[in-house]
């Protein structure tokens, strides 16, 4: 998964979400009335809120693209809160062997989202997604911001890039954060126990890295929650 993309990927991309939507919204129909859909799990807040707030004006493009030696599929969502993930797929540490498998992958994700997407457009209006915070799951702590930490930050970023400043990107956030994680826990790991006792300044460091990495669409740290090294 990345963010960076070829403006003929994202043409591509684009093409292809459009020729998708009407046999995976088909498929599903068909799924519905078998009882076998697949729309996710609701698990943590963070996925939960995200879910929640998913429609189908927020389809962007289903794009599979190469880098290096492997294939990825991500599906691009647009006009979605500040702080929510906006790219959905195949991980970077486990890129797939073939343009079909990604291929086969966007499709599967593009036809789980959608079964999302259907559920919260015949959902009860009661049930309305709690807007007011973030989530990011660090380790195996999910914590939560204020939303207007998130949008300041996001806008500091903004004029920052507007008048030639230097924005640091995710991977380069990432890195700053697992080098606190290893200052403060002694290794690349985050314990809530140790973590009470940890001087303001550090919380402030860690805390600001975080805010910065839901402002650019980043839900979690590591990629995959059983990572983490010494």
């Amino acid at each position: 998964m990345t963010t960076c993309y070829t403006e003929s990927e994202l043409t591509e991309g684009r093409q292809r979400i459009g020729e998708l939507l009407p046999s995976l919204m088909a498929e599903n129909v068909v799924d519905r009335r078998r009882g076998s859909a697949m729309a996710p799990e609701p698990g943590n807040r963070s996925s939960q809120q995200f879910t929640d707030l998913l429609r189908a004006e927020h389809l962007h493009a289903l794009v599979v693209y190469r880098r290096g030696t492997g294939w990825y599929a991500d599906l691009i969502l647009r006009g979605l809160p500040v702080g929510i993930p906006t790219v959905l797929g195949t991980p970077a540490s486990t890129p797939r062997k073939s343009r079909s498998e990604a291929e086969a992958e966007g499709r599967q994700i593009l036809k789980s989202i959608l079964c999302v997407i259907h559920e919260n457009e015949h959902a009860s209006r009661d049930r309305m997604p709690d807007t007011s915070q973030r989530y990011f799951w660090l380790h195996d702590t999910e914590i939560f911001l204020p939303v207007e930490i998130i949008e300041q930050i996001a806008r500091g970023r903004q004029s920052l890039a507007l008048t030639g400043g230097y924005v640091p990107g995710v991977d380069e956030v990432l890195a700053l954060l697992r080098s606190e994680l290893i200052a403060i826990f002694g290794q690349d790991r985050f314990m809530a126990e140790v973590w009470e006792r940890v001087d303001t300044v550090r919380k402030e460091i860690v805390t600001f890295l975080i805010a910065n990495l839901i402002a650019m669409g980043c839900p979690r740290y590591p990629e995959h929650p059983s990572q983490g090294s010494r």
